[in-house]
Formats: structure tokens, C-alpha cells, sequence
């Protein structure tokens, strides 16, 4: 997967045709914050502001950012899985993975399972205890399901996942993107330079960040 840097650096190349030193207003940093604001924007990210309960705090500068993952079926088409199109941040209980529901039904959200409880029970009883709703629970870079989706007709899943505010990374932190998005970011941060009518203005002043 491509770093902020190593994107901020395609892009910055490109608007000023190959040349770094063609145009003098536009630095490498003003690229990097519009590009984060481009992401954060398709992401369609909003920052996190809940409080947790038990004392727990999430690091700064988190953002909630939407996601799609295709799902298929596994175990002789007794359950289904998904596989997260990016990492999300590293927390307790699985919490990077915010919410998992179907895209034909966005507020109907799954139920999360704590990894590894699900093969502590019996099937039986596990569905018990979700009364009929399905659950799911977080191996690696998969979304396993408690039931096989696609015999409902469920063919993708809507993800909230955790990741840190894109304009608040540094040059070596991967970007938080699947790959098929790299392009739209890259062609929308220039779409973007070539209408700011004040490059200067477009760095926040240091002073405010955290």
C-alpha cells in the first residue's frame, strides 16, 4: 500500500509538470494537506467524538471513515466473510472495526463478537444469544459471519472503520486507502490545486495543531 509521502510526492510531481521547482507557491506540504482533505472527504470521515466507557480513551485525531467489502461464502456455504479493504487502527476489543451492516440496509448494524468466542461456544448457543440477528467477528483482515449472507441476497457490506485523520499523518504513515481509490485521490487533489486561488492559505498555522 502507498504511503502519505509517497502519494503526496505523484502528485506534487504532476501539478507542476515533473519540475519541483516550477512553480514556488505550491509546497509539498500544501499538496499533502489538500490531499488529506480530498481522502477524508471520499472517505466521507467524520472525527470521533464519543466518550468510552471503563476509562478508556482513543488516541487523538481519529476519524470514522466508510467503507465497502465485497463478501463471499465459506464452510460449505454455512457462513460468509469479507475481507477489510484497509487496516484499521490497532485497539481494544476489536474496536477499529466500528460498524458492519449490508449496503442495502446501512442502519440494520451486525453484532460484533469478540474474536475467538465464537469457537468457545456452540453454534446453537451462540445464536441463541443473538436472537435471530447476525453476528461477526474480526480474524486478521477478514469480517467472518456468524450466517452465510449471500443466501439473503447480500453481496456487500458497508464498513466504519477507525483511522487517523489523513491530514495529521506524516510522510511515512501508509494511507489508509485500498489501492483502487489511489488514482480518484491523485486526480481529485489536482482537480483541487488548479482552482486554489490562495496555496499559501491551505497549511494550518502550526500553532493549532495538537
Amino acid at each position: 500500500m502507498i504511503t502519505v509521502g509517497q502519494i503526496t510526492e505523484q502528485i506534487f510531481r504532476l501539478h507542476v509538470g515533473g519540475n519541483p521547482d516550477a512553480d514556488r507557491e505550491i509546497t509539498f506540504y500544501d499538496v499533502r494537506f489538500l490531499m488529506g482533505q480530498v481522502v477524508n472527504r471520499i472517505l466521507k470521515t467524520e472525527h470521533l467524538s464519543v466518550n468510552v466507557a471503563n476509562g478508556e480513551h482513543f488516541p487523538p485525531h481519529v476519524c470514522i471513515a466508510s467503507y465497502t467489502a465485497d463478501v463471499t461464502a465459506v464452510d460449505a456455504n454455512t457462513a460468509s466473510e469479507a475481507t477489510l479493504p484497509v487496516f484499521p487502527m490497532n485497539l481494544p476489543r476489536q474496536m477499529g472495526v466500528w460498524s458492519v451492516a449490508s449496503t442495502q440496509n446501512p442502519h440494520d448494524k451486525y453484532i460484533p463478537i469478540q474474536t475467538g468466542q465464537w469457537s468457545l461456544v456452540s453454534a446453537n448457543s451462540m445464536l441463541s444469544v443473538l436472537e435471530g440477528h447476525v453476528g461477526y467477528e474480526v480474524i486478521g483482515n477478514k469480517i467472518r459471519f456468524t450466517e452465510n449472507l449471500i443466501t439473503d441476497q447480500i453481496t456487500e457490506v458497508a464498513l466504519q472503520l477507525l483511522v487517523q485523520d489523513v491530514t495529521s499523518m506524516t510522510d511515512t504513515d501508509v494511507l489508509p486507502v485500498p489501492p483502487e481509490l489511489e488514482d480518484t485521490i491523485i486526480q481529485e487533489t489536482l482537480k483541487v490545486l488548479a482552482t486554489s486561488a490562495k496555496p499559501q492559505d491551505v497549511t494550518p498555522d502550526s500553532n493549532d495543531q495538537a
